[in-house]
């Protein structure tokens, strides 16, 4: 859709695309489940086997939590660097920008 150069993009998206957060209801995000509210003061408390789960269980967070990040961060790159070959081979301006909105 980005690649093509021309404008057929515009026929398919919207202009005012509405971005809306999930209803997350009781769902809580796992790093929030791995540590509840009250995970500090329970750790003295806590067998060396608990302690070693939940080391995996954050790694594990961590590592989701990384590999979506590189991913946004990725496509993020890839939008740049279409919108930066328009711009520079000249298949898009600002001019023809402020036109269409």
């Amino acid at each position: 859709m980005l690649a093509d150069g021309g404008d057929s993009y515009r026929e398919v998206m919207p202009k005012n695309l509405p971005i809306e957060l999930p209803d997350m209801g009781q769902r809580r995000r796992a790093i929030d489940r791995a540590l509840d509210d009250d995970f500090l003061t329970h750790l003295p408390a806590l067998e060396d086997e608990e302690l070693r789960q939940i080391e995996a269980d954050l790694s594990e967070i961590e590592e989701t939590i990384s590999s979506r990040r590189r991913r946004v961060h990725d496509t993020l790159a890839s939008i740049l660097e279409e919108l930066t070959r328009r711009y520079r081979d000249g298949s898009a301006s600002v001019d023809g920008l402020l036109r269409h909105t």
